[in-house]
């Protein structure tokens, strides 16, 4: 146990839709400590996506919830998460360091070469110039693993990430410099081996 305190500890927590009483999840207890990383696994509609937002808070919650020493929605706010959505939820028109530098100055970081240092670690270093519609699939993952690891967050969420050369580069760098990840996928391939625990969800609450 990290003498440190934790980066996430939920207990008893939920996570609730805008309209409707039922929860999207419920009766989750987590806990990640510094330069630890946790896959959260379950099906379509289990409540993975859902659980990274009441992280973020961006969606109602309630339980106990500690994120980075503070409620949800602290560390969002002053840049210290890192953030990857699932699909293609950017712009098309936006050019890849475009993306990655608004990015950056979103979460206020001023560090030089925080761009050009993402982009070759998530393996975009000869598609800075190219628009996202432009990109397959796989280098759009990259697009957005690359908008979590700017600036070498504290805590990474990462939503349907690819188990790619480029994505455990970037939880080896977190571990290294003590920061947590939260992985969430439906398809847990071999990342089992790379993290320090699972969580599976089931119907919104834990399996």
């Amino acid at each position: 146990m990290s003498a440190e305190p934790p980066l996430v500890r939920l207990a008893d927590f939920a996570v609730h839709h805008r309209r409707g009483p039922q929860a999207a999840v419920r009766d989750v207890d987590l806990l990640v400590e510094a330069g630890e990383s946790m896959l959260v696994i379950g099906g379509e509609a289990s409540g993975k996506t859902s659980l990274l937002r009441g992280i973020l808070g961006l969606a109602p919650h309630s339980g106990d919830a500690l994120v980075l020493g503070s409620a949800p929605g602290g560390a969002t706010a002053d840049g210290r998460i890192g953030f990857s959505p699932q699909g293609r939820p950017f712009p098309g028109e936006l050019r890849v360091e475009e993306l990655v530098r608004l990015i950056q100055r979103l979460r206020g970081i001023q560090r030089p070469g925080a761009v050009t240092e993402t982009l070759h670690l998530c393996g975009l270093a000869d598609h800075g110039a190219r628009r996202l519609a432009q990109l397959d699939l796989e280098h759009a993952r990259r697009a957005s693993l690359a908008c979590a690891a700017v600036g070498e967050p504290q805590l990474l969420l990462l939503d349907d990430p690819w188990e790619s050369p480029e994505t455990l580069a970037v939880l080896d760098a977190a571990r290294d410099r003590g920061a947590g990840a939260i992985l969430a996928t439906a398809v847990p391939g071999g990342f089992p081996r790379f993290v320090d625990a699972t969580l599976e969800l089931s119907d919104g609450a834990p399996a």
